[in-house]
């Protein structure tokens, strides 16, 4: 697979005309014209539904069942609703959106191959998700292949085709894309909503087509890498800690306690990830969403924080609600804080 050239970073740098000091990407934001409609990106590799209208094959689409899939199929839906120039990526799961033929023919191409998706969904393509019959393989190595085959398709055709003004990545299978949005200066959201991850190293991330030599001091690795050269080979690459360092903004889906003494299943932030979050820069911002009733249990680890209580007090939904929609509802504004945008009054479709 070709990896994203010069050239279509330089397309992409020209067209959001962010200058490179990270600090002037929120500045520039608040220069746009109130009646632009944000183009949004959102990357996940689960999403339990998509709204009717958004594409032809919207209604085939549903992987997952969790968490994840669930709150990322009410905010795509709250936006659409809104008028919000929403698009989304997904792996081509053929098998579990059961649209792998197209109607009379027993050997003929995907549907999603054949019929435009209104440019609005963004299927990833590659045989490593194309036959499963869910979205995690039973083992590690083949895990690892998705992720890479899924970042790779975003980075390298989904990005450049869509040019958004915002990208919102989800979950560690996302978590390099970050670093790509840190490079061309695309402000990104990346949304921790477990704890779990995954590594590997540089020289194998690019065998699979993802060009890393162009970002690869946006990542976190295992030691603090001293070259390009020496961290290609034996410094291994983690991609939720990768994510959490490279986004300009981040924010805590899952319950996560002070009390390191706890163990991962206790809901403990292992510490890669507590210092990926205190590296960041000072200009970027770290939310959080508690999953419980009570706050106390989220960790609070960067200073300029939209406080649980001040998204309550803007969206007027209690402390104690904590529903899918109520959770988008929130996201909403958080979008409105970063793009300085109000997404109530988003030209309608």
């Amino acid at each position: 697979m070709v990896s994203v050239s010069s050239t279509i970073v330089s397309r992409l740098q020209g067209r959001h005309r962010f200058e490179q000091n990270d600090k002037h990407v929120v500045a520039d934001l608040k220069m746009r014209n109130q009646s632009y409609n944000p183009r949004i990106l959102i990357v996940t590799p689960e999403v339990s539904y998509l709204p009717d209208g958004m594409g032809e094959i919207a209604d085939h689409i549903s992987v997952g069942t969790g968490k994840l899939a669930d709150i990322s199929a009410a905010l795509i839906t709250a936006l659409f609703e809104q008028g919000v120039d929403i698009h989304v990526a997904l792996p081509d799961y053929r098998t579990m959106f059961n649209v792998d033929r197209m109607a009379g023919s027993g050997s003929g191409p995907s549907i999603s191959e054949c019929k435009p998706s209104q440019e609005r969904i963004h299927l990833a393509k590659d045989r490593a998700f194309f036959y499963l019959t869910c979205p995690f393989a039973n083992n590690d190595h083949e895990n690892m292949k998705i992720a890479l085959a899924f970042q790779r398709e975003v980075i390298n055709t989904i990005v450049p085709r869509v040019w958004p003004d915002f990208i919102h990545c989800v979950d560690w299978r996302t978590g390099l894309i970050p670093a790509l949005a840190r490079k061309i200066n695309i402000p990104c959201l990346f949304t921790v909503t477990e704890i779990d991850t995954s590594k590997t190293t540089l020289s194998e991330i690019e065998d699979r087509g993802i060009d890393g030599a162009a970002y690869w001091q946006y990542l976190y690795y295992d030691h603090f890498p001293s070259s390009y050269e020496e961290t290609r080979e034996a410094n291994p690459v983690d991609f939720l800690a990768s994510g959490i360092l490279s986004a300009h903004f981040v924010n805590i889906l899952c319950p996560v306690s002070q009390n390191k003494k706890g163990s991962r299943d206790d809901g403990i932030l292992p510490e890669i990830f507590q210092k990926a979050l205190t590296n960041k820069p000072p200009t970027d911002y770290t939310w959080n969403i508690p999953e419980a009733e009570d706050s106390s249990c989220a960790t609070l680890f960067i200073e300029d924080f939209l406080s649980t209580d001040t998204c309550d007090r803007h969206t007027g939904v209690g402390a104690d609600s904590n529903s899918d929609t109520v959770i988008a509802r929130k996201y909403i504004h958080y979008y409105e804080e970063i793009l300085h945008h109000p997404i109530t009054n988003a030209t309608m479709h």
